[in-house]
């Protein structure tokens, strides 16, 4: 059997370590397909670090170790993924540990970028002294506000993995700054709802003062500091709940407000519980409402008007618009423009679908309101810049189907995605549709 492309520019990357960062970005976008490549990519983990004349091009975006970690990471081979545990964790540690020592406190934009990829596929593969690396890379001034610690945290997070209770008591004393405070914070939250945690780390003066100061810090670029210290209130010592509460009760955000509700109804609250029942028939916050109350385990507490198809599906459009890759926040208005059955093309069935008209307010030093359309009922979506709202309700849909074809490589995707393109492939179906 011939070697595949991958195994061929491991091979010659061993053979030739100066031409190692070339070969690498060559079949950076390859997978690792068996412990044979995965055994290859441990053997040249033992290169690295790199030296900088390791080859003649450098780039400007990437690095040849964050590819051999997307090799890790996107492993699915169970025998490669044995091979990771057991001899590539080894060397990342070896790698870190390398690194942190030679990288400058501040302005190394690449170990800004490798180190904390780097702790992910640890905590991923959990080798022994990990933990360790865990704590100083928190610790280190040039590592401890990178974005990725809440990705890191979450991966500690999960119900089986070996140091989640072992890193919260590493880091209490004392407790992370930078982002990785945060990040810390919302790790402590995660298990003390599992309740495998006897005592919040940020119960003490030094945790409350920053508790305070991320409430008290009205800023809507850090909201979400403050969402993540109002969900901290319910494990907190009776004195501190109190004040917290108030902070967060009054914060102008939304969404720390119903954090602070689902606070309040899990001490038993009343008022905490009624906060988010009258929040469940409100499209852009029902959505959150209802996990709580779920969460809660006060479903019959769920008003029955939030129930219907027809408001599950304005919440469903709310709760994607406020996702941090779209719009980042639910609409300040949203209606329902149409509600129609029809055989949808690109599912081969039967369904029912809905057109949503959502506007914001002016924005980000914008002058004129953001509105346009989003479907619900196959692929929820909105078309930034295509679903404009001066389309009927027929041109979205149409224009919706077109653009489901085209992601699914569908041979009756149109050449050229518009609204009349996707409403003749309708019509084609649907007899007298639009």
């Amino acid at each position: 059997m011939a070697e595949s492309k991958l195994t061929s520019a491991l091979i010659a990357a061993l053979e030739d370590p100066k031409s190692a960062e070339d070969r690498i970005q060559a079949v950076s976008r390859e997978e690792i397909k068996n412990a044979g490549e995965a055994e290859l990519v441990v053997r040249l983990l033992r290169l690295f670090p790199l030296s900088p004349d390791a080859s003649a091009k450098k780039r400007t975006v990437g690095s040849p170790l964050n590819d051999v970690l997307s090799w890790m990471q996107g492993a699915r081979d169970e025998e490669a993924r044995a091979v990771f545990r057991e001899h590539g964790g080894p060397q990342l540690l070896r790698i870190f540990d390398e690194s942190i020592k030679t990288s400058p406190p501040d302005n190394n934009r690449r170990a800004k970028s490798d180190l904390p990829f780097l702790l992910k596929i640890v905590c991923k593969y959990a080798p022994q002294g990990g933990l360790d690396r865990l704590v100083t890379g928190v610790r280190s001034p040039l590592l401890k506000d990178a974005f990725l610690w809440s990705v890191i945290f979450n991966i500690v997070s999960s119900n089986r993995h070996p140091w989640q209770t072992e890193i919260i008591e590493a880091l209490r004393d004392p407790l992370p700054d930078g982002f990785s405070g945060v990040a810390y914070l919302d790790l402590s939250n995660t298990v003390a709802r599992s309740g495998k945690l006897t005592h919040h780390p940020f119960d003490t003066e030094a945790g409350l003062a920053l508790l305070q100061a991320w409430l008290l810090d009205k800023d809507e670029e850090r909201s979400s500091y403050a969402h993540s210290a109002a969900a901290s209130i319910p494990f907190l010592s009776p004195a501190a709940c109190e004040k917290l509460q108030a902070l967060a009760d009054q914060y102008p955000d939304r969404g720390v407000q119903l954090e602070a509700a689902w606070a309040a109804a899990t001490r038993g609250v009343e008022r905490g519980f009624e906060t988010l029942e009258a929040a469940c028939i409100v499209p852009q916050e029902a959505s959150a409402a209802i996990h709580y109350l779920n969460e809660l385990r006060a479903v019959d507490r769920i008003p029955q008007a939030s129930k219907s198809d027809d408001f599950k599906a304005i919440a469903e459009m709310c709760q994607w618009l406020a996702h941090p890759n779209e719009m980042g926040s639910p609409p300040h208005d949203i209606r329902q423009v149409d509600a129609r059955e029809l055989f949808w093309p690109p599912t081969s069935d039967r369904r029912k679908l809905w057109v949503f008209r959502y506007e914001y307010q002016p924005r980000h030093g914008k002058t004129e309101p953001e509105i346009g359309h989003g479907m619900v009922g196959s692929v929820t979506f909105a078309l930034f810049g295509e679903s404009t709202p001066n389309l009927s309700a027929e041109q979205v849909y149409g224009l919706h189907c077109a653009w489901e074809l085209e992601c699914s490589g569908d041979p009756r995707a149109p050449q050229k995605r518009t609204p009349e393109a996707g409403i003749q492939i309708l019509r084609e179906y649907n007899p007298g549709f639009a």
